[in-house]
């Protein structure tokens, strides 16, 4: 008797006969694992994120005997793979991504050489915690459509579905992520594999070096709840990344297969391109002015150095601020409270830093009786530099507020 043997099927998107599931995460910072928002100081505050990557796998789908011991077949013997992805903020707590492949592959179960596109993921990963801490956590659940070719390995031939937790830490030193996850898809089985319910897990930790470089280390797997009579998937990557710009980072590095202890020695090599465009802030004012009417720019409050409590004179100031919001009636509709930090410190930290100074004058004008949905916040960090000479120009917070039937 034969068992089919997946060598190298795996990532927290793990599915069915489905053999190439190595795509690029939609997080700067690792290679396929899932992120939940923490901030990386090397790259740009984003809206959009666009993946490419190529991948060679070798002997990914193999047959062996009963003991597992001796391969008797290469189903599949060499993956060349392209791997596309996207991605879009909404606000600060959700991101939508899309994430598919085209392939080309050879091995004996195939007519030569074949080339044929693959399945299709969207992805919506929503953020629970508050931003300012270091430690975030993000659910992400994802739908699996079956736009490959499930006779070429490229697809399991049906809708999936499933959920992912991500618990992502900010030690200094480095940054750590843990995933653990449920895929379900019901026509996810090939001959002895059944991966139509699998419980996935990954953890990555990402270590920034110098010159704008970053090293990542990886290991996924997965467990089949069904009854299979394969192997489980598992993999461990090592990568490395050079951040060439805010904007612009490159990737490369290898995984090994780990199905069992006394297996195997199948590789994969990988080289990828992240691209974050740049966030404009014109068009977001415009489009603010557009939905909440006439902006005003009002008095800045100040900070000490490190520090995110309000001082006695910033809070005579967010009084007065909080007294004319009132006087104004219903006049005013939106107000977007935005945190910023002097450049002592490192970016990541400066980023939090001033999510929490925006975070306290938020709550204190709560607290003296302006609504929390008029109330937005933002941190800027040190992006928005006003003084290059004083720093204590650069610990604020400032105001957008809108007001509508404004007399012009």
């Amino acid at each position: 008797m034969k068992k089919l043997i997946l060598l190298s099927l795996l990532a927290s998107n793990a599915y069915a006969i489905n053999i190439q599931n190595f795509q690029f995460g939609l997080d700067p910072k690792y290679t396929i694992t899932e992120g939940a928002f923490v901030i990386d100081e090397r790259v740009a505050d984003y809206k959009l994120l666009f993946n490419a990557s190529y991948n060679y796998t070798n002997d990914p789908l193999v047959a062996t005997d009963a003991e597992k011991t001796e391969r008797t077949n290469v189903l599949v013997k060499r993956f060349n793979t392209l791997d596309l992805g996207a991605s879009y903020k909404i606000g600060t707590n959700l991101q939508v991504g899309i994430q598919t492949f085209a392939s080309e592959l050879t091995g004996s179960a195939l007519n030569g050489s074949e080339r044929v596109l693959g399945d299709t993921t969207l992805s919506f990963k929503t953020l629970l915690t508050n931003r300012n801490g270091k430690t975030q956590v993000a659910i992400v659940p994802k739908i699996k459509l079956p736009t490959g070719n499930q006779d070429k390995f490229t697809s399991d031939g049906s809708v999936g579905a499933g959920l992912t937790g991500v618990v992502e830490r900010d030690f200094g030193l480095f940054t750590m992520s843990g995933n653990l996850g449920y895929m379900y898809n019901k026509d996810a089985q090939y001959e002895t594999l059944n991966y139509r319910k699998m419980m996935l897990g990954s953890l990555g930790v990402t270590v920034p070096l110098p010159f704008k470089t970053s090293v990542t280390g990886e290991v996924f797997g997965g467990y089949a709840l069904s009854d299979s009579d394969g192997s489980s998937p598992g993999e461990v990557i090592v990568s490395a990344r050079h951040q060439y710009s805010k904007q612009v980072g490159f990737w490369g590095g290898m995984s090994v297969g780990n199905m069992d202890s006394w297996n195997s020695n199948d590789f994969r090599t990988f080289v990828g391109l992240r691209w974050t465009p740049e966030v404009k802030r014109a068009p977001v004012l415009n489009f603010e002015q557009q939905k909440y009417g006439k902006l005003f720019i009002n008095e800045n409050v100040y900070f000490g150095r490190d520090k995110d409590d309000i001082s006695a004179e910033a809070k005579d100031i967010l009084k007065q601020i909080a007294a004319s919001i009132k006087d104004s009636g219903n006049g005013v509709t939106k107000i977007v409270i935005e945190g910023h930090a002097s450049k002592e410190g490192q970016d990541s930290y400066n980023a939090q830093l001033s999510e929490r100074r925006a975070a306290n004058v938020r709550k204190f004008l709560i607290n003296n009786n302006i609504s929390p949905e008029l109330l937005d916040i933002v941190g800027f960090g040190e992006s928005k530099i006003v003084d290059q000479k004083k720093a204590e120009n650069n610990r604020r917070v400032e105001f957008r507020i809108y007001q509508k039937n404004v007399q012009q």
